[in-house]
Parts: structure tokens; sequence; C-alpha cells
């Protein structure tokens, strides 16, 4: 397993939209949006089942404009 970290995320994103934009790179594990108590804080982390699908998922998504941001994924 390898697990991503995702920045700079819109904030209304939930895991849902994460599992959604992530899941054509390969099996999902574990996807976390850290949140306090007005919602999300615009980061998060995805764990893959294999290094490989992890990294490719940076190569594509790192520098991607989602709503207007420009994901940070490493």
């Amino acid at each position: 397993p390898m697990k991503i970290h995702l920045s700079n995320l819109p904030f209304r994103f939930r895991e849902a939209h994460i599992r959604k934009m992530l899941e054509s790179f390969g099996q999902i594990i574990n996807i976390e949006v850290i949140c306090n108590e007005r919602g999300s804080k615009g980061f998060g982390f995805a764990t893959f089942a294999r290094g490989s699908q992890a990294k490719n998922a940076m190569l594509y998504m790192n520098g991607l404009i989602v709503e207007g941001r420009k994901l940070e994924v490493s």
C-alpha cells in the first residue's frame, strides 16, 4: 500500500468526491479528508493498494485544476 497527500482540494470535497476522482487509478484502501468544526480544511489522504497506482495518480493529478483550484498531490 502507498498513501498520497492531496492538498488545495475544493472545500466542499468529501470522501466520495475524492474516490470518484481517483478510482480509475486502482484500488483505494482508504480516504481521509481532514476537517474541523467548519468543514473540510482543503486537504486529505488516499491510500492505494499498490505503489504503482499511487504514483500514477500523483503524476496525473498533481497540478490539475479542479473547480478553479490547482491540486497538489504528493
